[in-house]
């Protein structure tokens, strides 16, 4: 059994450094030295999936979370580059 909060935070690490979807949890797997173990993709699908069940309120905060995200990341992008990736 995989550390539900520790599978969040590496979730939210790879969105704080660009990700735009579950699958880019796979920049961190790439780099154990740095952040350690990092669960499969479909470890990080099935918590997902399971989520909503454990605690109601967490498909809202997550869908709320990744769009604030997502948009500050194109903040960032366009200030930097004149434009969103």
């Amino acid at each position: 059994m995989h550390d539900r909060g520790m599978v969040i935070a590496d979730l939210a690490l790879s969105l704080a450094l660009g990700g735009i979807c579950l699958a880019d949890i796979a920049l961190l797997r790439s780099q154990p030295d740095l952040v350690g173990h990092v669960v499969s993709d479909p470890t990080v699908s099935r918590l997902i999936d399971r989520l909503p069940a454990v605690c109601p309120c967490a498909s809202k905060g997550l869908t709320a979370t990744c769009r604030g995200l997502q948009l500050a990341h194109n903040q960032l992008a366009s200030t930097r580059t004149g434009g969103a990736p």
